[in-house]
């Protein structure tokens, strides 16, 4: 049995809210077995938990022959999925689940844990590519609109400056993206710099 803090209270609790469900409380064979299984496993008796007592002890068979009789199995089987529909509906929300692994009549009682968060969001290094390729397309297009008005003929100067990109999100989930970006966007200006060539050192920071 799996437990983390588990007292012998808290699993006959769990017990209780599953006999006491729809699924089992018309059900008085899965119940019987359920509660063998579930106090035999609880009070230091699950070597007791053998297939043949079970026949014996639930069932009230006067003998038993596992090798030739499969009905332990089968009744066990059944109980596995009637739990399984319990904490799927009415269970659902149960802080302890009990559970019986195949292959084994020992119960397994384990506490559900808080429910997981939603996955972080994982953004592509393509994605954060094209972002910054954008802002700096647009960048270098006022550049050149500054730099040369058509009317007057004169040129303006343009300084660009690159901040920082903040993350302003309360779970500050995008924090490596906005520091990345910032990277990325700097990176790529001081390219398209390079390659111009005639870029005044006073018209454009980085």
């Amino acid at each position: 049995m799996t437990a983390l803090n588990l007292t012998l209270e808290s699993a006959h609790a769990a017990l209780q809210r599953v006999l006491a469900s729809r699924e089992f409380v018309r059900a008085p064979a899965p119940s019987k077995l359920l509660r063998y299984i579930v106090e035999k496993g609880t009070s230091g008796r699950a070597g007791e938990l053998k297939e043949y007592t079970i026949a014996l002890e639930v069932f009230d068979r006067p003998s038993y022959d596992p090798q030739v009789d499969s009905f332990v199995r089968v009744e066990v089987g059944k109980l596995r999925k009637r739990l399984e529909r319990y904490y799927s509906a009415e269970g659902r929300g149960d802080p302890l689940q009990i559970e019986i692994p195949k292959g084994s009549y020992v119960p397994s009682i384990r506490q559900v844990g808080e429910p997981e968060p939603p996955p972080r969001p994982r953004l592509a290094v393509r994605g954060m590519a094209a972002a910054a390729g954008l802002i700096a397309l647009t960048a270098v297009a006022a550049w050149v609109s500054a730099k040369f008005d058509p009317v007057t003929g004169s040129s303006g100067t343009l300084v660009l400056a690159v901040l920082p990109f903040e993350d302003v999100s309360p779970a500050k989930e995008g924090k490596i993206f906005a520091d990345g970006l910032t990277g990325e966007l700097t990176t790529r200006l001081a390219s398209i710099r390079g390659d111009a060539g005639d870029f005044p050192d006073d018209d454009f920071t980085v």
